[in-house]
């Protein structure tokens, strides 16, 4: 008999945690749903987990990071089998046999292990939390007890493609001005360290006063070479500093709240994270996954701990019997229309469809914002720049001039 750690919800949707002994995952499941307990994760303690998968295959391969292609062409592909009547354990062999990432093959091959060893796929998936997250099981799970497995599946790949197709859009958006800034940042800085002292010395050998505005340029350059190292290793100091405070709750929180807050693009980020959240929780409801299960996911796909902690306010409210609109309007997190829009699914009975059009909506206002952005930031770019340039050119002339003045040239 093994040892399985869980994370469950009570009757009250309260999160409970703790220890289970039974046989497969499939048994601690049924074990905790008799203690009226809804399992959200039940996964093997390190001990267990140190005997590896049913093939003996090394842990080392189970943590590998598989491609969200993978999943989306894994998820695809075996609602099609499902769809055509091929039996469940037949369908994890054809995938696993297919699939070209070794590490994904092996999970694929684990779950199907486990499936013929007696536990539910879902079950089966929560022994790898690495690949399989919480809103993949719980819609797996929700299609194993409708029995309707083969829409789960769709609906899930269905999501993961939006998610995938919005990410590329930002990112293609976004590349063009970040190279640019990337590229002109290390330009002024190899001018400033390494050319103007150059031209310092040339100012002196004419012994020609420096104007005031070269005299600037001449500190800002000695300055830049003097600390260029440090210079150079900033960003990464920064990057260290961020992943150490962010694991601290109030930081995480002032951090992602100055972003709601930035400028241009504060608004997206909102955007993106009551899209992501919509569909989430849509998604879920759609499939059968009781609301406060719903939510206790919804809120962890927010990205933003601002979010998330005004998520978490509304599934508080919701549990003690509140509507969920209500909840909304006090977290004054989210805007009018996401309220307005869930207040009327909740009215016409169709929660989960209404979330489904917010979704749309704001992935729609998403990629015009994205394009406003790439269109806006562009000519800031080459303003920027081009003051930059011309404050260099206007600083390294003005001496030369002075001096041909002086000397009559």
């Amino acid at each position: 008999m093994a040892t399985y750690a869980y994370t469950a919800l009570d009757r009250s949707g309260e999160e409970q945690q703790g220890f289970v002994e039974a046989d497969t995952v499939a048994l601690a499941a049924h074990s905790l749903r008799e203690q009226d307990l809804l399992p959200t994760r039940v996964v093997a303690t390190p001990k267990e987990a140190k005997k590896g998968p049913a093939k003996g295959l090394p842990r080392s391969l189970f943590r590998g990071r598989v491609p969200q292609s993978a999943l989306i062409c894994f998820t695809r592909e075996f609602s099609t089998l499902i769809a055509a009547g091929i039996p469940l354990l037949r369908g994890l062999h054809i995938l696993g046999e297919q699939q070209e990432c070794r590490a994904f093959r092996s999970v694929i091959e684990d779950v199907a292990d486990r499936v013929e060893g007696g536990d539910a796929l879902s079950a089966a998936m929560s022994a790898h939390p690495r690949v399989f997250d919480a809103l993949t099981i719980s819609m797996i799970q929700a299609g194993e007890a409708g029995g309707m497995l083969e829409e789960s599946l769709s609906r899930l790949t269905s999501f993961a493609e939006r998610s995938r197709r919005l990410k590329r859009r930002i990112v293609s958006a976004m590349t063009y001005p970040v190279l640019v800034l990337s590229f002109a940042v290390a330009v002024v800085m190899a001018l400033l360290a390494f050319v103007i002292p150059g031209f310092t010395k040339v100012f002196v050998d004419m012994g020609v006063p420096l104007p005031a505005i070269t005299a600037a340029l001449v500190r800002i350059g000695n300055g830049t070479r003097q600390w260029l190292p440090l210079l150079l290793v900033c960003p990464f100091l920064a990057w260290l500093l961020r992943k150490g405070v962010r694991g601290f709750a109030w930081s995480r929180r002032m951090w992602d709240r100055a972003k709601l807050r930035a400028p241009l693009f504060g608004t997206l980020l909102r955007k993106m994270a009551i899209a992501r959240m919509s569909r989430t929780l849509g998604t879920l409801l759609g499939n059968g996954v009781p609301i406060l299960h719903a939510l206790a996911i919804a809120k962890d796909t927010a990205g933003n701990e601002v979010m998330r902690q005004a998520l978490q306010e509304v599934r508080t409210s919701v549990r003690e019997g509140d509507t969920i609109a209500a909840p909304l309007v006090r977290a004054s997190a989210f805007p009018a229309l996401f309220i307005h829009m869930v207040r009327v699914g909740e009215e016409t009975g169709q929660v989960d469809a209404m979330l489904e059009h917010v979704a749309d909506a704001y992935d729609e206002e998403v990629d015009d914002t994205v394009e406003a952005l790439s269109s806006l930031i562009e000519p800031i770019l080459l303003v920027s720049l081009g003051a930059i340039v011309g404050f260099i050119v206007i600083a390294l002339f003005m001496p030369l001039i002075e001096g041909a003045i002086q000397f009559g040239m």
